[in-house]
């Protein structure tokens, strides 16, 4: 009997921790969620005059954006997918580096925007726009079930089924934003 009770205990601790190693293999470690990623093309026109009249900046490019509205990238790529311009933002404040360049410094991914484009293109709301609902960090209006209007731009979402969304600031000069998700994009 004493030869029992001197390995009871031990034979318990041994069941113990055979569970315990078990339970350590069954629990999945928890790890980050992901980066948000999207991609596809984007068109920028700005008119003159308004709507119907010349188009004085084009720029067209595919892109690659992975973040969110907070901390991310974008990426603009040429049409045969080298990177044009790269940028990157997070509470800092944003970098734009060109092809060969070195990274230019920004107060912010707005600041980012104007500076490169020639005009001030709400990035973190458009990162929201993608997702087929205004940004939540300024009021907006209805327009009808597919279109609203936030931060002075008209958010059309008609198409956004097929991985469209076209936004078109109100105020001159009138600029057009339209973007092409790619199908693999999840927005």
């Amino acid at each position: 009997m004493r030869d029992q009770a001197a390995t009871g205990p031990a034979a318990w601790v041994l069941v113990v921790s055979g569970l315990a190693v078990l339970w350590g293999c069954a629990v999945a470690p928890v790890s980050p969620a992901p980066p948000h990623s999207l991609s596809g093309r984007l068109a920028l026109q700005v008119y003159a005059a308004g709507s119907g009249s010349d188009v004085t900046q084009n720029v067209s490019a595919g892109f690659e954006w992975t973040g969110d509205a907070l901390r991310g990238q974008l990426d603009l790529l040429s049409p045969l997918g080298s990177v044009l311009a790269q940028a990157r933002w997070d509470e800092g404040g944003a970098w734009l580096r060109t092809s060969g360049g070195a990274p230019v410094w920004h107060a912010s991914a707005d600041d980012l925007a104007a500076h490169a484009l020639g005009q001030r293109i709400p990035l973190a709301a458009v990162f929201d726009w993608l997702q087929a609902r205004p940004w939540s960090q300024a009021s907006y209006s209805t327009v009808n079930s597919m279109t609203f209007e936030q931060l002075g731009w008209r958010v059309d979402l008609t198409s956004h089924g097929k991985g469209r969304i076209v936004a078109q600031r109100l105020d001159p000069p009138l600029v057009t934003l339209r973007i092409q998700l790619d199908k693999s994009s999840s927005p």
